[in-house]
């Protein structure tokens, strides 16, 4: 039997305070980095976006360092590009700031880890956001051999079967109560599995 090619991709992580020495790496650098450049010089690769989401303005600013040591902790990971993300976001009077250190195994321009950091964001949080509200997925407490990874599936199924249903102009989890309460309109979304 022939081998098959080695599929390879490149990687996006977000680094956070569970890998200690990493983290502590990467947040040593761009320390000295703002220090050294304080009004965010010319010279280097930075990005910023502004913007509008959920209600809130949001200016995401990014720093992107490309030159990694080789006997750096990012070096172990064959990273590329280290980056930090910065997100102030600002709702009526409450203001908020959050960095986030990242590591590429590609090299990438700031304007890139912050388009795919939002992007990453945005499907993560519609995705989770409507398991929570629609599921209350986060109260769950199945623990016990299986039971947190078929539940899991089950609500995923359930979510792109409602997704699809159009006969009902109503939110997914007003659907998953209609579901409950309405046998036929159950029977009806169970059908589109056959689509």
């Amino acid at each position: 039997m022939p081998e098959e090619p080695k599929k390879e991709a490149d990687y996006l992580l977000a680094v956070k305070g569970n890998q200690k020495k990493l983290y502590g790496e990467l947040a040593r650098a761009f320390e000295q980095l703002w220090q050294d450049n304080p009004e965010d010089a010319p010279s280097l690769e930075f990005a910023e976006q502004e913007g509008k989401s959920h209600g809130r303005m949001e200016h995401r600013r990014c720093w992107v360092i490309n030159n990694i040591a080789e006997a750096s902790n990012a070096a172990g990971w064959k990273a590329k590009t280290i980056a930090a993300v910065q997100l102030d976001s600002q709702k009526k009077a409450k203001g908020n700031t959050l960095i986030r250190y990242f590591i590429s195994s590609r090299k990438l321009s700031a304007e890139e880890v912050l388009e795919a950091t939002r992007k990453h964001w945005l499907i993560e949080n519609q995705l989770h956001w409507v398991l929570d509200v629609a599921f209350d997925e986060d109260r769950c407490r199945s623990r016990e051999g299986y039971a947190a990874e078929n539940l899991a599936v089950a609500r995923q199924v359930t979510l792109n079967l409602l997704k699809l249903d159009t006969s009902v102009k109503a939110g997914i989890k007003n659907k998953r109560h209609k579901c409950g309460w309405d046998e036929h309109y159950m029977m009806n979304v169970l059908g589109l599995i056959n689509m």
